[in-house]
């Protein structure tokens, strides 16, 4: 009688087995006891579910089904699962079920443990972040589209009606049916587009664009996804996740999935005090952080300052124009807080637009209409106007800033570390689609995927390494390449800030 183990079956070096050592999941009895119950049908042992869900992920599996049979199949994944080799595994919709079940705040929870596991191996810093977005696909099609509700009640739409049959409704108009969504209702980072099946001559469907909105639109399939349009990617349904990475090693330490149509300036300030307040747990303070320019806005400028964060975001290339003409040639005073025209009249502060963040200066109607440059200036009978950011303090230091050494470097920063983050997960780990369905369930899938990336940050800063001379030597000569690069760094402010410094004498 031969008596076989897994034990004895999987080398010690498995990789899985490793996992294993440096994870601890122990705690999750208590997280999770208030969502077990005491009768009932057999369920998942939440240790277990955990590690079903990050070997998924790990091996880039999204399908329930096909993550049973894997592991069923694998004796490395059994033994890090924790069933021998004669067990029936959960089914399939058993996984599915529990993760619906389990809240969102235990999948939070996961992933900052696995951040705190990332700091005490001194992988983080926490001074500097980048943050970025990914579109992810939705787990439906835009042929699922179907408009939400009547824009127009019962009353309304009888008496357009009668309108129409009035002939009251001007011709070529692009739609006569009242229910039709209103123009120009499209939030920003949305597109107008369904799709409908219409047969050709040849007896075939083709695909026809009719014009619909998120607003009156939804998917019967997901509802909460969201149609989206981008530059590269195909208009289709989806979600948008958001990384925040640490500048030292690429550790995630905030992750977070909205809706697919919502704009990147509105969920800036948010990431950085989620990550803020998972940092701060543990003495660590973000100094500077890292975006692309569709994070720009003076709004979340003034919001960093606010938290003691200094921000490297590019400026959106823009002009200052109103009726065709720039403010080139008009002086700001900034004591007075006005502008001066070029035949020297002033034009003062009238109103203020809090909807778009903006100062409007405004000359006298009297003294502009009858200026000599009246018809190169401005159309306008009320007077030549300039409008001006609330902001442009912070975009001025901004300029600067992006300008300066550090500027480019965080540049390069956030393209090395939360860029490859995404291309990592796309091609890896499952991030091209949920499988889920709903918003909650894709921030918990978003979760574990962070959370496996950044447990293959931890394994690979514990890899062995040989302590012979021929090993130590590509060692020593990183360290002093490192500090070597620092010191030139150091060296090259210095002198920038000192050759100004003169200057300025």
């Amino acid at each position: 009688m031969v008596t076989v183990t897994l034990e004895n079956l999987v080398p010690e070096d498995d990789f899985y087995r490793r996992v294993d050592r440096v994870l601890n999941l122990r705690y999750l009895f208590q997280k999770c006891k208030k969502y077990y119950g005491k009768t009932g049908r057999h369920s998942i042992d939440p240790v277990v579910f955990f590690k079903i869900l990050l070997y998924g992920y790990f091996e880039g599996i999204t399908s329930d089904r096909e993550l049973v049979k894997r592991i069923s199949d694998s004796l490395s994944a059994r033994l890090f699962v924790g069933y021998d080799l004669d067990e029936e595994l959960p089914w399939h919709s058993t996984i599915s079920r529990t993760r619906g079940i389990i809240g969102e705040e235990i999948f939070e929870g996961l992933f900052t443990e696995i951040v705190s596991m990332c700091i005490g191996a001194g992988l983080v810093e926490g001074q500097h972040q980048s943050v970025d977005s990914t579109l992810v696909r939705a787990n439906a099609s835009l042929e699922s589209l179907e408009r939400k509700k009547p824009v127009m009640s019962v009353n309304e739409y009888l008496s357009k009606t009668k309108e129409n049959e009035k002939g009251e409704e001007k011709r070529g108009d692009e739609s006569n049916d009242p229910f039709e969504s209103p123009k120009n209702t499209q939030e920003e980072g949305e597109t107008k587009l369904s799709v409908i099946e219409k047969e050709t001559g040849s007896g075939k469907a083709r695909r026809e664009i009719k014009k619909t909105s998120n607003e009156d639109y939804q998917s019967k399939t997901d509802p909460e996804s969201r149609i989206t349009k981008k530059a590269g990617t195909p208009t289709g349904l989806y979600y948008k996740t958001q990384y925040t990475a640490d500048a030292k090693k690429g550790v995630i330490t905030d992750v977070m999935t909205v809706y697919g149509n919502k704009a990147d300036q509105q969920t800036l300030i948010e990431s950085l005090k989620r990550s803020n307040r998972r940092l701060e747990r543990y003495g660590l303070q973000v100094d500077t952080a890292s975006a692309d320019k569709g994070y720009m806005s003076g709004k979340n400028l003034h919001e960093m300052t606010e938290m003691g964060i200094t921000g490297y975001i590019p400026l959106k290339q823009c002009m200052n124009k109103y009726d065709g003409s720039d403010e080139s040639g008009f002086k700001y005073d900034e004591v007075k807080n006005e502008y001066i025209c070029p035949e020297g009249e002033v034009l003062s502060l009238r109103t203020t637009d809090e909807s778009q963040d903006l100062l409007i200066y405004r000359c006298d109607s009297k003294t502009c209409n009858g200026c000599r440059l009246k018809a190169e200036c401005t159309k306008s009978k009320t007077g030549r106007q300039i409008k001006r950011s609330m902001y442009w303090k912070e975009y001025v230091k901004l300029r600067e800033r992006m300008k300066s050494g550090r500027g480019r470097i965080a540049m390069r920063i956030r393209k090395s570390t939360v860029e490859r983050l995404f291309g990592e997960a796309k091609e890896n780990h499952g991030l091209r689609k949920f499988m889920t369905r709903g918003l909650s369930k894709a921030q918990k899938t978003s979760y574990v995927i962070a959370s496996v990336q950044n447990l293959k940050r931890i394994l690979n800063s514990r890899k062995k390494r040989f302590v012979g001379a021929n090993s130590l030597l590509p060692i020593i000569e990183d360290k002093i390449l490192s500090v070597f690069s620092k010191m030139c760094w150091f060296a090259k402010e210095y002198f920038i800030e000192t050759e100004n410094y003169c200057l300025g004498d």
